[in-house]
C-alpha cells in the first residue's frame, strides 16, 4: 500500500503544471507616446487548461509609479488548436505619468487544482499548486512636448530684461584661416547632396520571405521557435493581403477562428493552412522539438499553402 501511495504522488507531482508549460507575451499599441497619452497593453498568456492565470479584476500590474492603469477589459479565454491547452487575453489602457524608456516586467500568477495528493508528506502538502511566471521588459518611449533642453516661456510682452552680452570681435588671422575651411566644408556638402541616392530594392515576395527561412533551420530550440513565428507571420500577412483584411492584432486563435469560416479560400486551402499552423503552434510554445527533417516538411507544406493563398488552391 504505501509503494502505490508513493506512485500516486509521484504522478500527481509530475502531472501538475508549472512554468515550462505556459507562454506568456505582451505588446503595445504604440511603441512611442506622449506622457498622459493612453495606450493598450495586450496581455496574451497560452496555458494548460487546469492551470488558471490570475488576471481577474483585482488584478494589479505592478509596473511602478511611472504608470497608471486607468481601464481594462474582462479576461477572455478561448481554445487554442490543442484542445487540452487555453489562450487568456486581457488589454489594459494605460498611461505613462513620467518620460520613460520602457515598460517593465511583471509576474503572472498561475494556480492549478494539483494541492495535496493522497499520501503526500507534510512538506508536499504546503505546496499550494501555485506559481508565477514573469513577463519580458517591452520598448516604451513616453517624451514630453517640450524637449530635453527646452524650458516653459514666459508670454510675449512679459519677459524678464535679459543682460546685455558684450560681443567680443574676432581676430582677423582666425576669419582668414578659418573661411577657405567653411568654404571647402560647403563644397564638400553640395557635392553629396547632388550625388543621386541609389534606388530602394524593391521589396521581397512573401514566397520570398518564406524561402529564406530555409537557411535558418537549426538544431536550436530558441533559433527554431522564431522560424516558426516568422513562418506563421509570413502566412497570416499573404493571407489578409488576399483577402483585403487587416488583422494584425488578433492572436492566431483568434485570426483563424475569422478565416475558417471565409469561403473566398477555397476549403482545402483552409484546411492545408490549419495543419501548417497546428506545426507552427507546437514548435513555437516549445511542445516539440521537431527535426530537421520535420521542418522541411513544414516549410514545403507553408509554400504549397502560399500558392494556394495566391492561385486559390492547395497544392
Amino acid at each position: 500500500m504505501g509503494a502505490l501511495s508513493v506512485l500516486l504522488v509521484a504522478l500527481a507531482l509530475q502531472a501538475r503544471p508549472g512554468p515550462a508549460d505556459v507562454a506568456v507575451r505582451t505588446s503595445v499599441d504604440h511603441a512611442a507616446v506622449e506622457v498622459g497619452e493612453p495606450f493598450v497593453l495586450t496581455l496574451e498568456v497560452e496555458h494548460p487548461a487546469d492551470a488558471t492565470p490570475s488576471l481577474g479584476d483585482e488584478v494589479e500590474l505592478p509596473l511602478g509609479d511611472h504608470f497608471a492603469v486607468i481601464d481594462r477589459d474582462l479576461a477572455v479565454s478561448r481554445p487554442t488548436l490543442d484542445e487540452r491547452r487555453l489562450t487568456t487575453t486581457r488589454r489594459f489602457t494605460i498611461v505613462a505619468l513620467a518620460p520613460v524608456e520602457v515598460l517593465p516586467a511583471f509576474d503572472v500568477a498561475f494556480t492549478s487544482p494539483w494541492s495535496a495528493a493522497v499520501g503526500e508528506s507534510e512538506e508536499d502538502a504546503e505546496d499550494d499548486g501555485t506559481f508565477t511566471v514573469s513577463t519580458t521588459e517591452l520598448p516604451l518611449v513616453a517624451a514630453t512636448v517640450l524637449g530635453e533642453t527646452e524650458f516653459h516661456r514666459p508670454l510675449k510682452g512679459f519677459r524678464d530684461e535679459l543682460p546685455e552680452v558684450p560681443v567680443e570681435r574676432v581676430p582677423w588671422w582666425i576669419a582668414a584661416v578659418g573661411a577657405p575651411v567653411v568654404l571647402l566644408l560647403l563644397a564638400l556638402v553640395v557635392r553629396r547632396l547632388s550625388r543621386r541616392a541609389a534606388p530602394a530594392p524593391p521589396p521581397r515576395t512573401p514566397m520570398e520571405r518564406l524561402e529564406s527561412l530555409e537557411g535558418s533551420v537549426s538544431e536550436d530550440l530558441a533559433a527554431l521557435q522564431s522560424m516558426h513565428y516568422s513562418l506563421t507571420t509570413i502566412l497570416r500577412e499573404a493571407t489578409d493581403e488576399r483577402l483585403g483584411e487587416v488583422r494584425a492584432a488578433a492572436t492566431d486563435g483568434e485570426w483563424f477562428d475569422s478565416v475558417r469560416s471565409d469561403e473566398r479560400l477555397a476549403p482545402d486551402v483552409r484546411d492545408a493552412l490549419e495543419r501548417v499552423l497546428e506545426r507552427a503552434e507546437a514548435v513555437k510554445y516549445a511542445r516539440q522539438r521537431p527535426t530537421r527533417w520535420s521542418v522541411e516538411e513544414t516549410l514545403d507544406a507553408a509554400k504549397a499553402v502560399l500558392e494556394g493563398v495566391t492561385n486559390g488552391r492547395a497544392s
